[in-house]
């Protein structure tokens, strides 16, 4: 008898599942530092700007990628 991967007995959710999830936890933690900067800006500091730009362009792209993987849906 040939021994065969299986899935968890505890879960069937697949590598694609985990990957989405833990990019919408990056996508959420990128959201928050966002949030922190626009404090800073509120109080006087400036926000580097071009790390801002790049952050929200990546966020942008993995939430439009997201769903289209899970949902087939063009954004």
């Amino acid at each position: 008898m040939v021994d065969q991967p299986t899935r968890s007995e505890t879960t069937d959710r697949s590598p694609k599942d985990y990957a989405i999830e833990f990019g919408r936890y990056l996508a959420n933690a990128a959201e928050r530092f966002m949030a922190e900067q626009n404090r800073a800006t509120e109080a006087g500091e400036l926000p580097c700007v071009d790390h801002w730009r790049a952050l929200e362009s990546a966020i942008h792209e993995f939430r439009k990628r997201a769903l289209r993987a899970e949902h087939g849906v063009s954004a």
